[in-house]
Protein backbone atom coordinates (compact mmCIF):
# COMPACT_ATOMS: atom_id res chain seq x y z
CA UNK A 1 0.00 0.00 0.00
CA UNK A 2 1.46 3.29 -1.04
CA UNK A 3 2.22 5.88 1.61
CA UNK A 4 -0.11 8.43 0.00
CA UNK A 5 -3.11 6.22 0.87
CA UNK A 6 -2.37 6.43 4.58
CA UNK A 7 -3.96 8.85 7.02
CA UNK A 8 -3.57 9.80 10.64
CA UNK A 9 -6.85 9.03 12.42
CA UNK A 10 -6.86 11.26 15.51
CA UNK A 11 -9.21 11.58 18.50
CA UNK A 12 -8.37 14.42 20.91
CA UNK A 13 -9.80 13.87 24.39
CA UNK A 14 -9.59 16.02 27.51
CA UNK A 15 -6.60 14.08 28.85
CA UNK A 16 -5.28 12.01 25.92
CA UNK A 17 -4.75 12.38 22.19
CA UNK A 18 -5.05 9.00 20.45
CA UNK A 19 -3.44 8.58 17.01
CA UNK A 20 -3.55 5.69 14.52
CA UNK A 21 -1.66 5.55 11.23
CA UNK A 22 -3.91 3.57 8.88
CA UNK A 23 -4.93 2.87 5.32
CA UNK A 24 -7.76 4.98 3.93
CA UNK A 25 -10.40 4.30 1.26
CA UNK A 26 -9.80 0.54 1.23
CA UNK A 27 -12.19 -2.27 2.11
CA UNK A 28 -10.17 -3.57 5.05
CA UNK A 29 -7.74 -0.88 6.26
CA UNK A 30 -4.54 -1.96 7.95
CA UNK A 31 -3.22 -0.35 11.13
CA UNK A 32 0.48 0.48 10.95
CA UNK A 33 1.17 2.33 14.20
CA UNK A 34 -0.74 3.59 17.23
CA UNK A 35 0.30 5.97 19.96
CA UNK A 36 -1.21 8.04 22.75
CA UNK A 37 -0.02 11.54 23.65
CA UNK A 38 -1.10 13.40 26.76
CA UNK A 39 -3.42 16.37 26.07
CA UNK A 40 -2.44 19.42 28.17
CA UNK A 41 -5.13 20.99 30.33
CA UNK A 42 -7.17 23.67 28.56
CA UNK A 43 -6.57 22.40 25.02
CA UNK A 44 -10.08 20.86 24.77
CA UNK A 45 -13.21 22.63 26.02
CA UNK A 46 -16.31 20.53 25.24
CA UNK A 47 -14.76 19.31 22.02
CA UNK A 48 -13.62 22.79 20.92
CA UNK A 49 -9.84 23.06 20.54
CA UNK A 50 -7.71 25.91 21.81
CA UNK A 51 -4.40 24.71 20.35
CA UNK A 52 -1.05 26.09 21.45
CA UNK A 53 2.23 26.04 19.56
CA UNK A 54 3.72 23.94 22.35
CA UNK A 55 1.00 21.27 21.96
CA UNK A 56 1.40 21.24 18.16
CA UNK A 57 5.18 20.80 18.46
CA UNK A 58 4.64 18.02 21.00
CA UNK A 59 2.41 16.12 18.52
CA UNK A 60 4.84 16.61 15.62
CA UNK A 61 7.77 15.42 17.75
CA UNK A 62 5.82 12.37 18.96
CA UNK A 63 5.06 11.36 15.37
CA UNK A 64 8.68 11.85 14.32
CA UNK A 65 9.90 9.77 17.28
CA UNK A 66 7.62 6.93 16.14
CA UNK A 67 8.76 7.22 12.51
CA UNK A 68 5.39 8.49 11.22
CA UNK A 69 5.61 10.85 8.23
CA UNK A 70 1.95 10.82 7.08
CA UNK A 71 0.44 14.32 6.74
CA UNK A 72 -3.22 13.65 5.87
CA UNK A 73 -5.52 13.48 8.91
CA UNK A 74 -9.07 12.50 9.85
CA UNK A 75 -10.29 14.00 13.12
CA UNK A 76 -12.94 12.26 15.20
CA UNK A 77 -15.04 14.82 17.10
CA UNK A 78 -16.93 14.26 20.36
CA UNK A 79 -18.78 17.31 21.67
CA UNK A 80 -22.18 18.34 23.05
CA UNK A 81 -21.94 21.28 20.63
CA UNK A 82 -22.69 18.84 17.81
CA UNK A 83 -26.45 18.42 17.47
CA UNK A 84 -27.68 15.02 16.27
CA UNK A 85 -31.13 13.74 15.43
CA UNK A 86 -32.45 10.56 13.88
CA UNK A 87 -34.69 11.35 10.91
CA UNK A 88 -36.50 9.36 8.26
CA UNK A 89 -36.16 10.23 4.57
CA UNK A 90 -37.42 8.60 1.37
CA UNK A 91 -35.43 5.53 0.35
CA UNK A 92 -33.34 7.26 -2.31
CA UNK A 93 -29.98 6.31 -3.85
CA UNK A 94 -26.89 6.83 -1.72
CA UNK A 95 -25.72 9.70 -3.93
CA UNK A 96 -28.93 11.64 -3.20
CA UNK A 97 -28.96 11.32 0.59
CA UNK A 98 -26.60 14.22 1.40
CA UNK A 99 -28.56 16.71 -0.72
CA UNK A 100 -31.86 15.56 0.79
CA UNK A 101 -30.58 15.88 4.38
CA UNK A 102 -29.13 19.35 3.77
CA UNK A 103 -32.30 20.53 2.02
CA UNK A 104 -34.41 19.61 5.05
CA UNK A 105 -31.84 20.62 7.69
CA UNK A 106 -33.97 23.61 8.78
CA UNK A 107 -36.68 21.17 9.86
CA UNK A 108 -34.22 19.12 11.91
CA UNK A 109 -32.24 21.85 13.70
CA UNK A 110 -33.75 25.17 14.91
CA UNK A 111 -30.47 27.11 14.57
CA UNK A 112 -28.78 29.54 12.17
CA UNK A 113 -27.48 26.97 9.70
CA UNK A 114 -25.03 29.43 8.16
CA UNK A 115 -22.91 28.79 11.26
CA UNK A 116 -23.05 24.99 10.96
CA UNK A 117 -21.86 22.20 8.68
CA UNK A 118 -24.49 19.51 8.06
CA UNK A 119 -23.54 15.85 7.88
CA UNK A 120 -25.18 12.47 8.27
CA UNK A 121 -24.64 8.76 8.65
CA UNK A 122 -26.98 5.83 8.10
CA UNK A 123 -28.58 4.49 11.28
CA UNK A 124 -29.13 1.08 9.69
CA UNK A 125 -31.91 -0.30 7.52
CA UNK A 126 -35.42 0.94 6.84
CA UNK A 127 -38.14 2.04 9.25
CA UNK A 128 -41.47 0.23 9.38
CA UNK A 129 -42.92 2.76 6.93
CA UNK A 130 -40.23 1.91 4.36
CA UNK A 131 -38.26 5.12 4.85
CA UNK A 132 -34.49 5.29 5.35
CA UNK A 133 -33.22 5.79 8.93
CA UNK A 134 -30.57 8.52 8.95
CA UNK A 135 -28.72 10.27 11.79
CA UNK A 136 -28.44 13.96 10.83
CA UNK A 137 -25.66 16.08 12.38
CA UNK A 138 -25.14 19.84 12.75
CA UNK A 139 -21.57 20.75 13.69
CA UNK A 140 -20.56 24.38 14.43
CA UNK A 141 -18.12 25.71 11.84
CA UNK A 142 -16.17 27.34 14.67
CA UNK A 143 -15.50 23.89 16.12
CA UNK A 144 -14.26 22.55 12.78
CA UNK A 145 -12.11 25.65 12.30
CA UNK A 146 -10.37 24.98 15.63
CA UNK A 147 -9.25 21.59 14.27
CA UNK A 148 -8.17 23.19 10.99
CA UNK A 149 -6.07 25.63 13.02
CA UNK A 150 -4.27 22.78 14.79
CA UNK A 151 -3.71 21.01 11.45
CA UNK A 152 -2.09 24.14 9.99
CA UNK A 153 0.16 24.49 13.05
CA UNK A 154 1.28 20.85 12.62
CA UNK A 155 1.64 21.01 8.84
CA UNK A 156 -1.18 18.52 8.23
CA UNK A 157 -3.87 18.38 5.55
CA UNK A 158 -7.40 17.68 6.85
CA UNK A 159 -8.97 14.91 4.76
CA UNK A 160 -12.33 15.01 6.55
CA UNK A 161 -14.02 14.82 9.96
CA UNK A 162 -15.95 12.07 11.69
CA UNK A 163 -18.35 12.05 14.64
CA UNK A 164 -17.54 9.69 17.52
CA UNK A 165 -20.95 7.97 17.45
CA UNK A 166 -20.51 7.17 13.77
CA UNK A 167 -16.91 5.98 14.28
CA UNK A 168 -18.19 3.52 16.87
CA UNK A 169 -21.16 2.43 14.74
CA UNK A 170 -18.99 1.68 11.69
CA UNK A 171 -16.91 -0.76 13.78
CA UNK A 172 -19.94 -2.38 15.42
CA UNK A 173 -22.49 -2.71 12.61
CA UNK A 174 -22.97 -6.29 11.49
CA UNK A 175 -25.91 -6.84 9.16
CA UNK A 176 -25.59 -10.63 9.51
CA UNK A 177 -25.98 -10.88 13.30
CA UNK A 178 -29.54 -10.72 14.61
CA UNK A 179 -28.33 -10.73 18.23
CA UNK A 180 -29.16 -7.63 20.25
CA UNK A 181 -25.76 -6.32 21.33
CA UNK A 182 -24.88 -3.54 23.77
CA UNK A 183 -21.50 -1.79 23.56
CA UNK A 184 -20.35 0.59 26.31
CA UNK A 185 -17.58 2.91 25.04
CA UNK A 186 -15.92 4.50 28.08
CA UNK A 187 -13.79 7.63 27.55
CA UNK A 188 -12.27 10.11 29.99
CA UNK A 189 -15.34 12.26 30.68
CA UNK A 190 -18.21 10.57 28.84
CA UNK A 191 -19.53 7.16 27.87
CA UNK A 192 -21.57 6.17 24.80
CA UNK A 193 -24.00 3.26 25.24
CA UNK A 194 -25.09 1.74 21.91
CA UNK A 195 -27.63 -1.06 21.46
CA UNK A 196 -27.88 -2.51 17.96
CA UNK A 197 -29.05 -5.57 16.04
CA UNK A 198 -28.57 -6.62 12.41
CA UNK A 199 -26.76 -3.36 11.67
CA UNK A 200 -29.61 -1.21 13.07
CA UNK A 201 -29.10 1.19 16.00
CA UNK A 202 -31.92 0.47 18.46
CA UNK A 203 -30.72 2.95 21.09
CA UNK A 204 -27.75 5.27 21.59
CA UNK A 205 -27.30 7.39 24.70
CA UNK A 206 -24.41 9.36 26.24
CA UNK A 207 -23.62 9.14 29.97
CA UNK A 208 -21.75 12.17 31.33
CA UNK A 209 -19.16 10.12 33.25
CA UNK A 210 -15.98 8.27 32.32
CA UNK A 211 -12.73 7.11 33.94
CA UNK A 212 -11.21 10.55 34.61
CA UNK A 213 -12.16 10.36 38.32
CA UNK A 214 -10.61 6.89 38.61
CA UNK A 215 -7.36 8.15 37.03
CA UNK A 216 -7.21 11.16 39.38
CA UNK A 217 -8.04 8.97 42.40
CA UNK A 218 -5.15 6.62 41.58
CA UNK A 219 -2.70 9.53 41.29
CA UNK A 220 -3.94 11.19 44.51
CA UNK A 221 -3.72 7.95 46.53
CA UNK A 222 0.05 7.66 46.12
CA UNK A 223 -0.26 3.89 46.54
CA UNK A 224 0.70 3.04 42.96
CA UNK A 225 3.65 5.46 42.53
CA UNK A 226 2.16 7.19 39.47
CA UNK A 227 2.30 10.97 39.08
CA UNK A 228 0.64 11.68 35.73
CA UNK A 229 -2.45 10.46 33.79
CA UNK A 230 -0.39 8.59 31.18
CA UNK A 231 1.39 6.49 33.82
CA UNK A 232 -1.93 5.86 35.58
CA UNK A 233 -3.55 4.54 32.38
CA UNK A 234 -0.59 2.24 31.71
CA UNK A 235 -0.92 0.90 35.27
CA UNK A 236 -4.67 0.33 34.81
CA UNK A 237 -4.05 -1.56 31.56
CA UNK A 238 -1.24 -3.80 32.83
CA UNK A 239 -2.48 -4.72 36.32
CA UNK A 240 -5.94 -5.02 37.84
CA UNK A 241 -6.53 -2.01 40.11
CA UNK A 242 -10.31 -2.48 40.45
CA UNK A 243 -12.41 -4.59 42.78
CA UNK A 244 -15.02 -7.03 41.52
CA UNK A 245 -17.85 -5.04 43.13
CA UNK A 246 -18.40 -1.36 43.91
CA UNK A 247 -18.63 -1.68 47.68
CA UNK A 248 -17.31 -4.20 50.15
CA UNK A 249 -20.00 -6.74 50.95
CA UNK A 250 -21.85 -6.32 47.65
CA UNK A 251 -23.05 -9.52 45.99
CA UNK A 252 -20.66 -11.07 43.47
CA UNK A 253 -22.93 -11.99 40.57
CA UNK A 254 -20.34 -14.18 38.81
CA UNK A 255 -17.88 -15.61 41.29
CA UNK A 256 -15.59 -17.22 38.72
CA UNK A 257 -15.44 -14.43 36.16
CA UNK A 258 -12.02 -15.43 34.92
CA UNK A 259 -8.71 -14.96 36.70
CA UNK A 260 -8.74 -12.15 39.25
CA UNK A 261 -5.44 -10.62 40.25
CA UNK A 262 -5.25 -9.91 43.97
CA UNK A 263 -1.51 -9.98 44.56
CA UNK A 264 -1.71 -6.80 46.69
CA UNK A 265 -4.24 -8.20 49.14
CA UNK A 266 -1.81 -7.88 52.05
CA UNK A 267 -0.96 -4.23 51.34
CA UNK A 268 -3.37 -2.08 53.37
CA UNK A 269 -2.55 1.14 51.49
CA UNK A 270 -3.10 -0.43 48.07
CA UNK A 271 -6.29 -2.18 49.22
CA UNK A 272 -7.72 1.14 50.46
CA UNK A 273 -6.73 2.96 47.26
CA UNK A 274 -8.24 0.19 45.15
CA UNK A 275 -11.55 0.55 46.98
CA UNK A 276 -11.60 4.33 46.43
CA UNK A 277 -10.76 3.92 42.74
CA UNK A 278 -13.56 1.39 42.28
CA UNK A 279 -16.06 3.57 44.17
CA UNK A 280 -15.23 6.54 41.90
CA UNK A 281 -16.80 4.57 39.01
CA UNK A 282 -20.22 4.36 40.71
CA UNK A 283 -21.78 7.36 38.85
CA UNK A 284 -20.68 5.81 35.55
CA UNK A 285 -22.10 2.37 36.35
CA UNK A 286 -25.36 3.83 37.70
CA UNK A 287 -25.73 5.93 34.53
CA UNK A 288 -25.20 2.90 32.29
CA UNK A 289 -27.66 0.88 34.39
CA UNK A 290 -30.35 3.55 33.87
CA UNK A 291 -29.84 3.44 30.10
CA UNK A 292 -30.28 -0.36 30.21
CA UNK A 293 -33.47 0.00 32.29
CA UNK A 294 -34.75 2.57 29.77
CA UNK A 295 -34.10 0.15 26.89
CA UNK A 296 -35.61 -2.86 28.70
CA UNK A 297 -38.80 -0.94 29.57
CA UNK A 298 -39.45 -0.27 25.87
CA UNK A 299 -38.00 -3.37 24.25
CA UNK A 300 -39.02 -6.28 26.45
CA UNK A 301 -39.50 -8.41 23.31
CA UNK A 302 -35.86 -7.83 22.23
CA UNK A 303 -33.66 -8.29 25.32
CA UNK A 304 -29.93 -7.53 25.19
CA UNK A 305 -28.08 -10.79 24.53
CA UNK A 306 -24.40 -9.75 24.49
CA UNK A 307 -22.66 -6.86 26.25
CA UNK A 308 -19.20 -5.34 25.78
CA UNK A 309 -17.04 -2.57 27.22
CA UNK A 310 -14.57 -0.73 25.00
CA UNK A 311 -12.86 2.63 24.67
CA UNK A 312 -10.16 3.86 27.06
CA UNK A 313 -12.02 2.52 30.12
CA UNK A 314 -12.70 -0.76 28.34
CA UNK A 315 -8.94 -1.28 28.05
CA UNK A 316 -8.56 -1.23 31.86
CA UNK A 317 -7.83 -4.65 33.36
CA UNK A 318 -10.81 -5.88 35.40
CA UNK A 319 -13.34 -3.37 34.00
CA UNK A 320 -15.45 -6.02 32.26
CA UNK A 321 -15.62 -8.11 35.44
CA UNK A 322 -16.69 -5.11 37.53
CA UNK A 323 -19.49 -4.34 35.05
CA UNK A 324 -20.47 -8.02 34.97
CA UNK A 325 -21.12 -8.06 38.71
CA UNK A 326 -22.69 -4.59 38.95
CA UNK A 327 -25.05 -5.00 35.97
CA UNK A 328 -25.67 -8.69 36.75
CA UNK A 329 -25.09 -9.71 33.14
CA UNK A 330 -22.02 -11.11 31.40
CA UNK A 331 -19.91 -8.23 30.02
CA UNK A 332 -16.95 -8.89 27.72
CA UNK A 333 -14.12 -6.67 26.50
CA UNK A 334 -14.53 -5.71 22.86
CA UNK A 335 -11.14 -6.28 21.24
CA UNK A 336 -11.81 -8.52 18.23
CA UNK A 337 -12.09 -6.18 15.25
CA UNK A 338 -10.06 -8.18 12.74
CA UNK A 339 -13.04 -8.68 10.43
CA UNK A 340 -13.01 -4.98 9.50
CA UNK A 341 -9.56 -3.76 10.56
CA UNK A 342 -6.23 -5.43 9.76
CA UNK A 343 -4.10 -5.54 12.91
CA UNK A 344 -0.76 -7.18 13.49
CA UNK A 345 -0.03 -9.11 16.67
CA UNK A 346 2.01 -6.16 17.93
CA UNK A 347 -0.94 -3.78 17.46
CA UNK A 348 -3.34 -6.17 19.21
CA UNK A 349 -1.01 -6.27 22.22
CA UNK A 350 -1.45 -2.47 22.68
CA UNK A 351 -5.09 -2.91 23.81
CA UNK A 352 -6.75 -1.53 20.64
CA UNK A 353 -10.07 -0.97 22.46
CA UNK A 354 -8.68 2.43 23.54
CA UNK A 355 -8.38 3.42 19.86
CA UNK A 356 -11.78 2.17 18.68
CA UNK A 357 -13.01 5.61 17.50
CA UNK A 358 -9.80 6.19 15.53
CA UNK A 359 -10.14 2.75 13.93
CA UNK A 360 -13.78 3.24 12.92
CA UNK A 361 -13.28 6.77 11.58
CA UNK A 362 -11.57 5.59 8.37
CA UNK A 363 -14.38 3.20 7.37
CA UNK A 364 -17.14 5.70 6.47
CA UNK A 365 -16.54 9.18 7.97
CA UNK A 366 -19.36 11.73 7.92
CA UNK A 367 -17.24 14.34 6.07
CA UNK A 368 -18.21 17.79 7.43
CA UNK A 369 -15.72 19.56 5.17
CA UNK A 370 -16.59 23.20 4.51
CA UNK A 371 -16.97 23.71 0.72
CA UNK A 372 -15.42 27.18 0.99
CA UNK A 373 -12.39 25.58 2.62
CA UNK A 374 -12.16 23.10 -0.26
CA UNK A 375 -12.19 25.93 -2.78
CA UNK A 376 -9.46 27.80 -0.92
CA UNK A 377 -7.32 24.68 -1.14
CA UNK A 378 -7.90 24.42 -4.88
CA UNK A 379 -10.05 21.27 -4.68
CA UNK A 380 -12.88 22.47 -6.94
CA UNK A 381 -12.85 20.57 -10.24
CA UNK A 382 -14.31 22.09 -13.42
CA UNK A 383 -14.53 20.18 -16.70
CA UNK A 384 -16.24 20.07 -20.10
CA UNK A 385 -15.87 23.70 -21.29
CA UNK A 386 -13.12 25.71 -23.01
CA UNK A 387 -12.77 28.30 -20.27
CA UNK A 388 -9.64 29.85 -21.85
CA UNK A 389 -11.61 31.09 -24.84
CA UNK A 390 -14.46 32.28 -22.67
CA UNK A 391 -12.06 34.13 -20.37
CA UNK A 392 -10.40 35.99 -23.30
CA UNK A 393 -13.75 37.01 -24.75
CA UNK A 394 -14.98 38.27 -21.40
CA UNK A 395 -11.73 40.19 -20.89
CA UNK A 396 -11.96 42.00 -24.28
CA UNK A 397 -15.61 42.87 -23.67
CA UNK A 398 -14.76 44.11 -20.19
CA UNK A 399 -12.06 46.46 -21.49
CA UNK A 400 -14.45 48.02 -24.03
CA UNK A 401 -17.20 48.50 -21.45
CA UNK A 402 -14.84 49.83 -18.80
CA UNK A 403 -13.59 52.60 -21.12
CA UNK A 404 -17.16 53.66 -21.84
CA UNK A 405 -18.15 53.67 -18.18
CA UNK A 406 -14.96 55.10 -16.67
CA UNK A 407 -16.20 58.69 -16.44
CA UNK A 408 -19.37 57.79 -14.52
CA UNK A 409 -17.87 55.06 -12.35
CA UNK A 410 -15.00 56.95 -10.65
CA UNK A 411 -17.28 58.88 -8.34
CA UNK A 412 -19.34 55.76 -7.51
CA UNK A 413 -16.14 53.80 -6.88
CA UNK A 414 -14.79 56.33 -4.39
CA UNK A 415 -18.11 56.32 -2.56
CA UNK A 416 -18.10 52.53 -2.39
CA UNK A 417 -14.56 52.55 -1.01
CA UNK A 418 -15.61 54.85 1.81
CA UNK A 419 -18.70 52.71 2.48
CA UNK A 420 -16.55 49.57 2.54
CA UNK A 421 -14.16 51.09 5.10
CA UNK A 422 -17.12 52.06 7.29
CA UNK A 423 -18.66 48.57 7.05
CA UNK A 424 -15.34 46.86 7.85
CA UNK A 425 -15.02 48.99 10.98
CA UNK A 426 -18.59 48.19 11.87
CA UNK A 427 -17.91 44.45 11.52
CA UNK A 428 -15.01 44.73 13.94
CA UNK A 429 -17.17 46.59 16.44
CA UNK A 430 -19.91 43.95 16.32
CA UNK A 431 -17.59 40.93 16.38
CA UNK A 432 -18.09 40.28 20.15
CA UNK A 433 -21.87 40.24 19.63
CA UNK A 434 -21.46 37.49 17.02
CA UNK A 435 -19.66 35.29 19.58
CA UNK A 436 -22.45 35.86 22.13
CA UNK A 437 -25.05 35.05 19.46
CA UNK A 438 -23.24 31.84 18.54
CA UNK A 439 -23.18 30.79 22.21
CA UNK A 440 -26.90 31.53 22.40
CA UNK A 441 -27.62 29.34 19.37
CA UNK A 442 -25.53 26.52 20.81
CA UNK A 443 -27.35 26.74 24.16
CA UNK A 444 -30.72 26.82 22.39
CA UNK A 445 -29.83 23.72 20.38
CA UNK A 446 -28.68 21.96 23.56
CA UNK A 447 -31.93 22.88 25.32
CA UNK A 448 -34.00 21.50 22.43
CA UNK A 449 -31.98 18.28 22.52
CA UNK A 450 -32.51 17.84 26.28
CA UNK A 451 -36.22 18.60 25.92
CA UNK A 452 -36.43 15.97 23.19
CA UNK A 453 -34.66 13.42 25.39
CA UNK A 454 -36.76 14.24 28.47
CA UNK A 455 -39.96 13.49 26.59
CA UNK A 456 -38.79 9.87 26.38
CA UNK A 457 -38.12 9.59 30.13
CA UNK A 458 -41.77 9.87 31.13
CA UNK A 459 -43.53 6.61 31.91
CA UNK A 460 -47.02 5.67 33.15
CA UNK A 461 -45.38 4.04 36.16
CA UNK A 462 -45.05 7.54 37.63
CA UNK A 463 -48.69 7.00 38.74
CA UNK A 464 -47.40 4.48 41.30
CA UNK A 465 -46.67 7.25 43.82
CA UNK A 466 -50.20 8.66 43.46
CA UNK A 467 -51.65 5.16 43.90
CA UNK A 468 -49.68 4.45 47.09
CA UNK A 469 -50.55 7.85 48.60
CA UNK A 470 -54.26 7.27 47.96
CA UNK A 471 -54.08 3.69 49.25
CA UNK A 472 -52.65 4.83 52.59
CA UNK A 473 -55.76 6.95 53.21
CA UNK A 474 -58.37 4.19 52.78
CA UNK A 475 -56.86 1.05 54.33
CA UNK A 476 -57.97 -0.37 57.70
CA UNK A 477 -55.39 -1.09 60.42
CA UNK A 478 -55.68 -4.84 59.83
CA UNK A 479 -54.60 -4.60 56.16
CA UNK A 480 -51.57 -6.72 55.19
CA UNK A 481 -49.87 -6.92 51.80
CA UNK A 482 -48.71 -10.43 50.85
CA UNK A 483 -47.26 -9.49 47.42
CA UNK A 484 -47.16 -6.46 45.14
CA UNK A 485 -46.05 -5.81 41.56
CA UNK A 486 -46.30 -2.85 39.21
CA UNK A 487 -45.55 -2.25 35.53
CA UNK A 488 -46.21 0.53 33.05
CA UNK A 489 -49.93 -0.12 32.86
CA UNK A 490 -51.11 -0.95 36.36
CA UNK A 491 -50.74 -2.86 39.64
CA UNK A 492 -51.31 -6.36 40.96
CA UNK A 493 -51.32 -7.29 44.65
CA UNK A 494 -52.45 -9.95 47.13
CA UNK A 495 -53.76 -8.68 50.52
CA UNK A 496 -55.17 -9.96 53.82
CA UNK A 497 -57.78 -8.21 56.03
CA UNK A 498 -59.17 -9.24 59.43
CA UNK A 499 -62.93 -9.67 59.34
CA UNK A 500 -65.45 -9.84 56.52
CA UNK A 501 -66.84 -6.36 57.24
CA UNK A 502 -63.39 -4.77 57.00
CA UNK A 503 -62.72 -6.74 53.81
CA UNK A 504 -65.99 -5.51 52.26
CA UNK A 505 -65.19 -1.86 53.13
CA UNK A 506 -61.68 -2.24 51.75
CA UNK A 507 -62.94 -3.66 48.43
CA UNK A 508 -65.51 -0.86 48.12
CA UNK A 509 -62.90 1.85 48.83
CA UNK A 510 -60.44 0.37 46.33
CA UNK A 511 -63.10 0.28 43.61
CA UNK A 512 -63.67 4.02 44.20
CA UNK A 513 -59.98 5.01 44.02
CA UNK A 514 -59.11 7.89 41.67
CA UNK A 515 -55.68 6.60 40.61
CA UNK A 516 -56.69 3.19 39.16
CA UNK A 517 -59.45 1.85 36.95
CA UNK A 518 -60.79 -1.54 35.81
CA UNK A 519 -60.37 -2.95 39.32
CA UNK A 520 -60.85 -6.73 39.57
CA UNK A 521 -61.11 -8.70 42.85
CA UNK A 522 -60.39 -12.43 42.69
CA UNK A 523 -59.24 -15.49 44.66
CA UNK A 524 -61.23 -14.55 47.79
CA UNK A 525 -60.63 -17.00 50.63
CA UNK A 526 -61.94 -16.88 54.21
CA UNK A 527 -60.17 -18.70 57.06
CA UNK A 528 -59.76 -18.39 60.82
CA UNK A 529 -56.58 -17.88 62.83
CA UNK A 530 -55.73 -19.47 66.22
CA UNK A 531 -58.06 -17.08 68.07
CA UNK A 532 -60.98 -17.78 65.76
CA UNK A 533 -60.76 -14.39 64.03
CA UNK A 534 -61.91 -14.34 60.41
CA UNK A 535 -59.02 -13.77 57.97
CA UNK A 536 -59.99 -12.76 54.40
CA UNK A 537 -57.39 -12.99 51.63
CA UNK A 538 -57.98 -11.75 48.05
CA UNK A 539 -56.15 -10.50 44.95
CA UNK A 540 -56.48 -7.03 43.36
CA UNK A 541 -55.58 -5.93 39.83
CA UNK A 542 -56.11 -2.50 38.28
CA UNK A 543 -54.99 -0.21 35.49
CA UNK A 544 -53.59 3.27 36.04
CA UNK A 545 -55.78 6.22 35.16
CA UNK A 546 -54.17 9.11 33.31
CA UNK A 547 -53.30 11.73 35.92
CA UNK A 548 -54.70 15.24 35.44
CA UNK A 549 -54.93 18.26 37.72
CA UNK A 550 -58.62 17.44 38.23
CA UNK A 551 -57.76 13.86 39.23
CA UNK A 552 -55.19 15.02 41.76
CA UNK A 553 -57.62 17.56 43.31
CA UNK A 554 -60.30 14.88 43.52
CA UNK A 555 -57.82 12.51 45.17
CA UNK A 556 -56.85 15.15 47.73
CA UNK A 557 -60.49 15.87 48.53
CA UNK A 558 -61.22 12.16 49.03
CA UNK A 559 -58.17 11.87 51.28
CA UNK A 560 -59.42 14.76 53.44
CA UNK A 561 -62.85 13.10 53.75
CA UNK A 562 -61.32 9.75 54.75
CA UNK A 563 -59.12 11.46 57.33
CA UNK A 564 -62.11 13.29 58.84
CA UNK A 565 -64.08 10.05 59.09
Amino acid sequence: MAMNNRVLSIEIGNSFTKICEMDYKVKKPKVYKVLTVETPEGIVVDGMLQPTQEYAEHLVNALATNGIRTKKVIFTISSTRVASREVQIPNVKASKIEALVKTNANDYFPVDLTQYEIGYYLAGGLAENGKLRVMALACPKALLNSYDQLAQMCGWEVECFDYSSNSLYQILRDEKSEKVTMVIKIDENSTIVTVLSAGKVLLQRTVAYGVQDAIETMIASGAYAVNDPMSAVERFQKKTCLNRVLHQGDKVWEENAGRWEDEDAGNVEVTEARQKITASLEPLIVGVSRVIDFYDSRNSENPIEKSYVTGLGGSFSGMSKLFTNCLERKVHTLSEMDDKIGMSKAIRSTRPAAYISCLGAVLAPVGLIDKSTQKSKGLTVVSGTNYTFVSVAVLVLGVILSIAMAATSVTRYLGNVAQNVYLQNRVQELQPAQAVYNDYLAAEAQYDKYTYLYAYTQTPNENLVEFINELEQILPDSFYTNSFSSDQTGISMSVTVEGKAAAARTILNIRNMQSIDDVEISNITDSKDETGTSIVTFSITGSYKELTDETEESGEAQADTQTAQ
